[in-house]
């Protein structure tokens, strides 16, 4: 992995695959991890973040994250989201957030 590859290693049909990306900004999913049928909404609220990366995990220790997407944040709230597709129960994830105490930099790999 590099990091230009970054937020976007994941399918982009199926399961795991992001839905409606372009609309996330401007999306009310509500705070937390959520199921609508199969797929699942995830937002998290952080006016100081500049960056948050949703990263999915297969095993909850031992294992880097399988797959990652960017969050991206609705300028009106204060909260970033993102809606993934056909996500299995008990599926394991973080989020890892950037800010003022940790600057986002493009070569932080």
């Amino acid at each position: 992995m590099n990091n230009s590859t970054v937020g976007y290693q994941h399918p982009h049909s199926g399961n795991y695959a992001p839905i409606e990306e372009s609309t996330w900004h401007h999306a009310i999913y509500p705070l937390g991890a959520h199921y609508q049928d199969d797929d699942v909404t995830f937002a998290v609220y952080s006016k100081r973040a500049t960056h948050i990366l949703l990263e999915i995990y297969l095993s909850s220790t031992g294992e880097d994250a399988k797959y990652d997407y960017w969050l991206k944040k609705n300028p009106t709230d204060q909260i970033w989201r993102a809606k993934i597709a056909e996500v299995p129960p008990g599926t394991f994830y973080a989020f890892r957030c950037w800010g003022p105490n940790w600057e986002y930099e493009e070569g932080w790999l």
